[in-house]
């Protein structure tokens, strides 16, 4: 008689040999599915003598394995089971490991300088594991953690009231603009090597990166000229510039980004005259537009009363 253990049902009598389910997770994620068929099937047959006698019998009945030579399926069950026998017995002397760097006697064998089959970072009670540090080329770059700059005020719709520099500003980086070029500023943490840093640029995206990994970057909300584009460090600061391809006001740096408002930046320039014509009458121009679809909602809605400002009686 043999004893059975499981997670769900207690112990129960088998004949022959024990069989052990441990838990689903220290199988291969491939043989999870098969583990739980085959548990069912040693609950049914009660028996690992039984089990077998199943298999072997499914074997028989719905394959050509016995087609073979007896010596060549002899051969291919014994080399199987070797295999998992092996594995096992070294699954084994694992475990008596791990139980003889957990006692006494192996905490004694490290005061006295001892040597021990066990690796010199396992945990003892009398040591802690130290925590392995990683090496500056593999430091994810990702800088959400890190807070430089105080991100620029959201309206209620979404959108983001523009900076000093007529630009947005997030967390990690800000940006600025001229109807003519746009700035970009990217604050390094203090585990970014700044020998790793590299700013990739086509007319149309824009990355910083270190050690390969993106800090800031993506598809651009117009295109850039690819000939006019610098960029500097400076106290850890990486400072890209660039000369638009058209001259107007973005309303985002990435298309990723909200909208930032256009009115505030256009009042703000049009008295010094520092907005491009074409960019003012298109704002003029969707300004006109609202105004109008304003007014004929007003007229629609209360034609009896009297008509909206800027309209005409009949």
């Amino acid at each position: 008689k043999a004893v059975v253990s499981t997670q769900s049902t207690g112990t129960f009598t088998l004949e022959h040999c024990s069989v052990v389910t441990r838990a689903m997770d220290a199988a291969p994620p491939d043989q999870q599915e098969l583990d739980k068929l085959f548990l069912y099937a040693a609950h049914q047959t009660r028996s690992i003598k039984t089990l077998l006698r199943a298999f072997f019998g499914f074997l028989e009945r719905k394959t050509d394995f016995y087609d073979a030579t007896p010596d060549a399926c002899q051969h291919m069950v014994t080399a199987v089971f070797r295999e998992f026998a092996e594995k096992h017995k070294e699954s084994g002397r694992r475990k008596e490991e791990i139980e003889e760097i957990t006692t006494p006697g192996a905490e004694r064998l490290q005061r006295e300088g001892g040597s021990s089959n066990r690796p010199t970072n396992a945990p003892t009670k009398s040591s802690k594991p130290t925590k392995p540090s990683k090496p500056a080329s593999t430091v994810n770059p990702n800088q959400d953690d890190h807070v430089f700059y105080t991100p620029s005020k959201k309206t209620s719709k979404g959108s983001l009231h523009p900076n000093d520099g007529d630009g947005a500003t997030f967390r990690t980086y800000k940006w600025t603009q001229t109807p003519e070029e746009l700035e970009l500023l990217v604050p390094l943490c203090p585990e970014h090597d700044t020998s790793a840093l590299t700013v990739d640029y086509t007319p149309t995206t824009l990355s910083v990166r270190v050690a390969g990994c993106e800090v800031v970057g993506g598809e651009l909300a117009d295109r850039i000229k690819c000939d006019e584009v610098t960029w500097t460090v400076e106290d850890r600061v990486v400072c890209v510039r660039a000369e638009k391809r058209s001259v107007s006001w973005w309303r985002q740096l990435l298309v990723t980004e909200p909208f930032i408002l256009l009115k505030p930046i256009l009042n703000k320039h049009a008295s010094v005259g520092s907005v491009p014509e074409e960019e003012m009458k298109k704002f003029q121009k969707t300004v006109f537009r609202k105004g109008e679809y304003a007014r004929e909602k007003h007229n629609e809605q209360f034609p009896d009363r009297v008509p909206a400002p800027g309209t005409r009686g009949e």
